[in-house]
């Protein structure tokens, strides 16, 4: 029998890549879709070729913290080798999605990989688990609390009637029934705080930061998230449209000079339509247009800014947020 020649290792790794069953998407630089693999375009319910060339964020509802994921990735993707765990929502099911660095042979960033791997029966067992936690807890405290109460009867009716040893046994009983009142009181407020974590993350304003100059996209970020906000970017002004439709954001930063479409005629757009005309803008700026018909109440914040400025503009339009740290 004839051996079959090998693949060569192009065709070998695209074979590969089309038969994982984890959905796979691969984006360039720009964070264009370069790749599909056939898992994830099920996914998208998009042919893998209508995908290409696309925004990422065009085909996929991803949450801010896979697109903060793949910012800090593009910003540095020499120290962020392990790939962030992050959860999205298609429909029913519940995906984990870890984005990685592309690189080249000599080092060089291509772009972003994402996989995606669908994890929904995991959490409805880990939502089962935390459940039956919180019901253990119940009962063992009612089951303390009644030992202890039969306990401090046993002491208070019957110690005198009972010899040393035995009493000395009630008072180890009654103790460590106090000690285990403790741990469970403890454990209750362990799974309490995690609660308000969850809640608390989920409440932190978003602030949608459009600016085309990676370097100062980044000097607005990072003061912002240290001020206890959750950011997004984008350097598209059609994409930052999206952006506010679909991520419930709560205040805009607006470069006027993007590469696709006028900063102006965004805020325009923003304003035309109902789901965002209410949403606070800060243009950044070199300078103020002249022609403000149509753009509502915006604030300017001229460049060069002063980060201090910036933050006490946003406190202004959204109130006073819980600091981080």
């Amino acid at each position: 029998m004839a051996k079959k020649s090998l693949l060569p290792t192009d065709a070998l790794a695209k074979a590969a890549l089309a038969s994982l069953s984890d959905a796979v998407i691969v984006c360039n630089a720009e964070g264009q879709v370069a790749l599909v693999n056939r898992a994830a375009s099920h996914l998208l319910g998009t042919p893998a070729g209508q995908a290409l060339a696309q925004p990422l964020t065009a085909l996929l509802q991803a949450p801010p913290a896979l697109l903060q994921a793949m910012e800090r990735l593009c910003a540095d993707p020499y120290t962020s080798r392990e790939g962030e765990r992050i959860l999205l929502n298609v429909g029913n099911q519940t995906f984990n999605v870890r984005p990685f660095p592309v690189l080249s042979e000599t080092g060089d960033f291509l772009g972003v990989a994402v996989m995606l791997r669908e994890i929904t029966q995991e959490l409805e067992r880990e939502e089962s688990h935390n459940a039956a936690l919180t019901s253990t807890v119940r009962q063992m405290r009612s089951a303390l609390t009644t030992l202890e109460g039969y306990t401090d009867l046993l002491i208070h009716q019957a110690i005198d009637r009972l010899e040393t040893s035995h009493r000395r046994f009630l008072r180890v009983i009654q103790s460590n029934i106090h000690r285990l009142h403790d741990l469970v009181s403890g454990l209750s407020a362990l799974i309490t705080a995690f609660e308000m974590r969850e809640s608390m993350a989920e409440s932190q304003p978003k602030v949608l930061v459009v600016e085309d100059d990676r370097a100062v996209s980044q000097l607005l970020s990072l003061p912002l998230r240290e001020e206890g906000y959750e950011v997004i970017t984008t350097e598209w002004g059609e994409e930052a449209l999206w952006l506010a439709r679909t991520q419930e954001v709560d205040l805009i930063t607006l470069d006027i000079m993007l590469p696709d479409i006028n900063g102006l005629e965004v805020l325009r757009r923003l304003r035309a339509d109902p789901r965002t005309a209410r949403i606070p803008v800060i243009v950044v700026s070199v300078m103020q247009p002249e022609d403000q018909e149509g753009l509502g109440d915006v604030v300017y914040v001229r460049k060069p800014f002063a980060v201090d400025e910036l933050l006490e503009q946003v406190r202004q339009a959204l109130g006073k947020p819980p600091r981080s740290g």
